[in-house]
């Protein structure tokens, strides 16, 4: 007697399918869904379960994510309603007294397939299967980011600390030099003062013009070979000073993982990656491991390292990105900046598949089909759909010049405002000086007289 699978039924209560065993730990227990014989293909509409771990953009919502696609396109080729349940999850579970819990544990006990980017570990290989690999990703650190700037110090910062105090060093060795060089016949009276002269190096040193220029040859030299200096040293400042103006600049990044130990920040992350660091005997890796803090909320750890800045954590890099391309307040202040800085080496990268339990059913037609799928290249192009966003950012795509404003030009500001401050700070000197002398004048004049 022929036998149609009727639309909307279950696809593992049909009667080409019957209860023989689960297989656990590669030995047959009891109670799992196997095939009697090969099942029919098309399967005719039939439902499966999915249990989906929400973490974007693999999964975003029961019908949106990179993942959720993939298995719309398996369900189209083999003709399967899939019922996807979100777990509300940030970790797939553990095994406690021989049962999983979370995600896992809806996986196991109600054969269903799991997605979100899962990865097989070797604690999953005795009671789970997986689908052949369909993507890549991959762990990374994430620490605080560099605070920025002030304003009105970015332009102390185009120049390190010793390149200022050489630039003032000089101007008091040429000042110096020039007094030295004032003292031939033929040299201008104006240099033979060394306030003078080190007013005179300082306007050079600034690429400003000077009230009188020295005669002799060898006060010419110095002259000469300082403003040479001068311009480069004013050519080389000047073309970095747009940039610094414009872009934002903080202060010094940590970028390493020395530099996160070294900083005694806490290190944490999901359960899951907590054992990474217990596979070698290098001593930075087991200095983490015993120090590593574990937390089940991925949030509360970017949380943590956004906010709170005294955080390095894991996270997965395709989910970070996602998060900074939708400038998502976790990761992003209220102007679209990162809070986080991602270290350029990656912990380990990994592949994306689906986890069902051992002996499912359907385990060799997803395959098939996956496997199609990649030679085609689709589901990377699946993928691309919700990384182009943070690609175009990155690329600087649909950019434009951004015209200098106040908040730019406030370290200028500054510098101009303490110019006059301290211009009429002196000539009020000058003037209470000069009415000194000529109070001292006076006294002495009445004393010559008597």
């Amino acid at each position: 007697m022929d036998f149609s699978l009727k639309a909307q039924h279950h696809c593992l209560k049909n009667h080409k399918i019957v209860i023989v065993d689960y297989c656990t730990r590669g030995e047959v227990k009891f109670n799992s869904n196997f095939y009697k014989r090969k099942s029919l293909t098309p399967f005719n509409n039939c439902t499966l379960e999915v249990v989906a771990n929400q973490l974007e953009p693999f999964v975003i919502n029961e019908n949106e994510g990179f993942e959720i696609a993939l298995l719309k396109q398996i369900g189209q080729t083999l003709n399967i309603t899939f019922n996807v349940t979100i777990t509300g999850e940030d970790s797939w579970g553990v095994k406690e007294e021989g049962e999983w819990t979370k995600g896992l544990g809806q996986v196991y006990q109600n054969s269903a397939v799991g997605i979100g980017n899962f990865y097989v570990a070797p604690e999953y290989i005795h009671d789970f299967s997986n689908t052949d690999a369909y993507y890549l990703s991959g762990l990374v650190w994430i620490v605080p980011i560099a605070q920025y700037v002030p304003k009105w110090r970015v332009l102390t910062v185009i120049f390190s600390w010793y390149l200022w105090i050489l630039c003032l060093g000089l101007v008091f060795v040429c000042a110096l030099l020039l007094k030295v060089t004032s003292l031939s016949r033929n040299e201008n009276k104006h240099y033979k003062k060394f306030g003078n002269d080190l007013l005179a190096t300082f306007q050079v040193m600034i690429v400003t013009a000077v009230d009188r220029q020295p005669r002799s040859d060898f006060s010419r030299i110095i002259f000469i070979a300082l403003n040479f200096f001068s311009i480069i040293n004013a050519a080389v400042y000047t073309s970095s000073l747009i940039n610094y103006l414009t872009l934002p600049q903080r202060e010094p990044q940590v970028d390493s993982i020395e530099g996160i130990l070294a900083q005694n920040w806490d290190i944490g992350g999901l359960p899951v990656y907590h054992d990474i660091f217990n596979v070698t005997d290098d001593e930075k890796a087991v200095q983490i491991y015993d120090i590593f803090q574990v937390n089940e909320s991925l949030y509360i750890w970017l949380t943590s390292v956004g906010d709170d800045r005294d955080t390095a954590s894991i996270v997965n890099y395709v989910f970070l990105d996602y998060l900074l391309s939708k400038n998502d307040p976790l990761v992003t202040d209220s102007r679209g900046r990162p809070k986080v800085f991602v270290l350029e080496d990656r912990i380990f990268t990994y592949s994306v598949v689906m986890v069902t339990n051992r002996g499912f059913p359907f385990l060799s037609r997803f395959n098939k089909v996956i496997n199609l799928m990649t030679t085609h290249g689709l589901p990377s192009a699946m993928a691309r759909r919700y990384t182009n966003v943070l690609h175009r950012k990155k690329h600087g795509e649909g950019g434009f010049v951004k015209a200098l404003t106040m908040h730019h030009l406030q370290g200028a500001f500054l510098v101009l405002v303490l110019g006059y401050i301290c211009g009429f700070g002196l000539f009020l000197f000058e003037i209470i000086f000069g009415l000194i002398k000529v109070r001292q004048r006076k006294k002495i004049k009445p004393a010559k007289n008597k």
